[in-house]
């Protein structure tokens, strides 16, 4: 790789890092031979303005995975683990609600267990794996792919009970020491985090991010679980790079590693821990991570053998790693760099689109378009929206900001026919008004506002639409809600999914207590 290349991924770096307000950052980059680059950019510490280095410790989340995964993989070499063997015979105490065969260690590594994403109510995986006895197995282990970080706690406690010690020394014994990551740590500790970059989020965590919130210090917890236990420098990412990027010599051989990326539910991309697909020819592989503060990202190019990983504190500026890689394919292949644009939220080049007078009942909104913009007309304010998605926007103001505006077509590139914010449904003004369908009068006491005390997914609130019930979680990602026989509700519209929600505790028409998937969240006061 020449200076160019260098010069103009740091160019495409230090605009993302602008756009997103990303505090710190730290980039490796590698081929299969050796280390090509390490970088770092913007502070470790906002209020104290302390630079970054390529040295910086940053938490990496959910790649922790993968290196389960490849510790997982290098213990049943040696033969003390069989990956088709039931969970509870190196775990006996381990149990759930279970009608079809035994959940295995393959369906834990393969996220095909049937058991649910988890919610991290308590601070140490024993807990969380004893509470999955009250749980529910939902279809035959193996049959479908759900993401579950609770099936890679359990496998944190059967690791640590095959190998008689806390996993941390595992992972360092097994992984850290044979690729020489020095500067790798395999739990999260008080004591860690001096050596720590800090970690920022934004300030609202129940409402989706927007450019004008202020960012400020994340949340810090301590973590011993291998679904995201490990901190680590851009410099030892390289090293884990290399190994995979060489078919896992010199920790696994080929066949293990084959079984890392080997694809376990068609359409999922997943094998263990690791996620690869194929395009135009280049066989992708790799995994992203987030921690409270801290986002991840390990990406290769395998087919070309190039690497790259990014650690950095939150927010993250969007799909930087596959942008540098692309970058790093296009120089390895004497093609020209590919070029970037700034981006910009709130250029909506179909704005027009969008604009009208709508309502809902009493309540009106009205939308200006101008240019390639789109303004929420208030009178003697105009708010300019931002994009979030297809036909989906965030409007800066504390009236309209606890939702996105998503506007409903009949079909792509057809009229607007209504708009969604949150529980009301807006009409273009003049249509009738759509019909509220027919629902037991005790869901009202389901609508609301949820809290816990989990980093991740800290509240939501439960909404009356159209006479249906949805949840809407912080980031406006919204799931409906369908009732189950028992009287509790799955989300979405797969009966079979894991995750379920569950309210009781009724006191003046209000519902107190809100079970999501095993986790009590209780009723809060703010909207």
């Amino acid at each position: 790789m020449n200076q160019q290349t260098y010069q103009h991924i740091d160019a495409r770096i230090a605009q993302r890092m602008q756009e997103a307000r990303t505090p710190s950052l730290v980039l490796g980059l590698t081929n299969r031979e050796q280390l090509l680059r390490t970088t770092a950019y913007g502070y470790t510490e906002i209020e104290s303005q302390t630079p970054a280095t390529p040295e910086t410790l940053f938490e990496i989340g959910s790649i922790s995975k993968t290196f389960a995964a490849v510790v997982t993989l290098r213990t049943a070499e040696a033969g003390r683990i069989d990956l088709q063997a039931p969970v509870t015979e190196y775990l006996p105490w381990f149990k759930v609600k279970n009608q079809f065969a035994p959940i295995t260690i393959h369906h834990l590594l393969s996220h095909t267990a049937g058991l649910p994403y988890g919610m991290d109510f308590s601070p140490d995986p024993q807990a969380i794996v004893y509470s999955l006895r009250a749980y529910v197995v939902p279809h035959a282990p193996g049959e479908r792919f759900h993401y579950s970080e609770c099936g890679y706690q359990t496998l944190t406690l059967v690791l640590q009970a095959i190998y008689g010690k806390p996993y941390a020394e595992i992972l360092t014994e097994q992984v850290f020491k044979p690729l020489g990551m020095n500067n790798s740590h395999a739990v999260i500790t008080h004591a860690l985090r001096p050596q720590l970059a800090r970690g920022y989020t934004i300030l609202y965590d129940d409402r989706p991010a927007h450019s004008s919130h202020p960012i400020v210090p994340a949340q810090w917890i301590e973590f011993n679980s291998c679904d995201g236990a490990v901190a680590s420098t851009a410099a030892d990412m390289t090293k884990f790079m290399r190994m995979l990027l060489t078919d896992g010599v010199p920790l696994i051989s080929p066949e293990r590693f084959k079984q890392l990326y080997t694809e376990v539910v068609p359409g999922t991309a997943y094998g263990y821990g690791f996620i690869s697909w194929e395009d135009e020819g280049i066989r992708y592989m790799g995994h992203a991570g987030d921690m409270p503060g801290y986002e991840a990202y390990l990406w290769m190019d395998y087919t070309n053998g190039l690497g790259a990983v990014i650690l950095c504190s939150m927010p993250y500026p969007g799909n930087l790693c596959f942008d540098v890689l692309h970058t790093l394919k296009k120089a390895h292949q004497g093609e020209p760099l590919p070029e970037f644009k700034a981006s910009d939220p709130t250029r909506i080049e179909n704005a027009g689109d969008y604009a009208g007078r709508y309502a809902a009942g009493e309540k009106r909104l009205a939308l200006v378009a101008e240019g390639q913009s789109l303004y929420l007309d208030l009178g003697d304010l105009r708010p300019i929206l931002e994009t979030r998605g297809p036909d989906t926007f965030l409007i800066p103001h504390s009236d309209y900001n606890l939702f996105p505006l998503e506007f409903i077509r009949a079909g792509e590139s057809t009229p607007v026919t209504a708009i969604h914010h949150g529980p009301n449904v807006y009409v273009p003004e003049g249509a009738d008004q759509p019909k509220v369908a027919d629902y037991p009068p005790e869901w009202e006491a389901y609508v609301g506002h949820y809290r816990t005390w989990n980093p991740w997914e800290p509240n939501f609130r439960i909404i009356l639409r159209g006479g249906q019930l949805f949840l809407v979680h912080p980031d406006g990602e919204t799931e409906e809600l369908v009732i189950r026989e028992d009287g509790a509700f799955h989300l979405g519209d797969d009966p079979l999914t894991p995750e379920f929600i569950r309210f009781d505790q009724v006191v003046a028409g209000q519902a107190l207590r809100a079970n999501l998937s095993g986790v009590d969240y209780y009723r809060f006061y703010t909207p």
